[in-house]
């Protein structure tokens, strides 16, 4: 695998992690995203394709683009419901 490659990839699993933080997902389907991205970031600094710089970049990379879609995202209220006095 490539350089290109596989920060291409670890781009995409972030993506899907913070995606998941920002959406209000279950605890046990943010953990499971957290962990793939930290196994996946170890693999790559165990094989020496990317370095510790190289992973703050593109953490805090992906990291904004998430916040700006979250932030950017329309945001449904539900109307809740009638409330019936009694008198």
């Amino acid at each position: 695998m490539e350089h290109k490659d596989s920060t291409k990839q670890l781009r995409e699993c972030l993506s899907r992690l913070f995606d998941a933080r920002y959406s209000g997902t279950t605890s046990v389907a943010y953990a499971h995203q957290q962990g793939m991205a930290d196994g996946y970031m170890q693999a790559l600094r165990d094989l020496g394709l990317v370095t510790d710089a190289d992973l703050l970049r593109i953490v805090a990379d992906e990291r904004a683009r998430a916040g700006e879609r979250a932030d950017s995202a329309p945001r449904h209220i539900p109307a809740g419901r009638a409330v019936q006095h009694f008198a």
